[in-house]
């Protein structure tokens, strides 16, 4: 009688509930847009529009998934000069960034369009181009 207790009472201690750490900007009534940040990014894909699509692939288990974040053109567009070059080189001491701040995983309201969570493990994004072109 005593084992099957025992064996109960070890495989109960064993089901530990875990909080839920959700991915910044989908946790607490907030928004996608609000606050989302690169944790561990791992695709990337261009769709027709110019929106860059990032796949966050949480491999350090630091959150409850991963995300896919689109981030708009112009946001991108706003980063590089006409030439194609970084405006910013946070990685430099002393670099006149003319008030914008060097952080590179936080990105605001301006720049995602919008975001789902998805699993853990996020790999490369791939795109069908006959669903994205309505005309074929």
């Amino acid at each position: 009688m005593r084992f099957p207790l025992i064996a109960a009472l070890i495989l109960a201690a064993g089901c530990e509930k875990l909080p839920v750490i959700q991915p910044p900007g989908f946790g607490g009534g907030e928004t996608p847009q609000a606050n989302s940040q690169f944790f561990f990014p791992s695709g990337l894909a261009v769709m027709p529009d110019r929106t860059l699509l990032v796949a966050n692939g949480n491999f350090s288990h630091a959150f409850s998934g991963g995300t896919l974040l689109s981030i708009k053109a112009g946001f991108i567009d706003a980063i590089f000069d006409d030439n194609g070059l970084a405006r910013l080189d946070c990685g430099q001491d002393g670099v006149d960034t003319g008030g914008i701040p060097c952080t590179h995983q936080l990105i605001g309201e301006d720049a995602v369009a919008s975001g789902v969570m998805i699993g853990n493990y996020a790999g490369g994004i791939g795109l069908d181009d006959g669903l994205l072109d309505s005309t074929r």
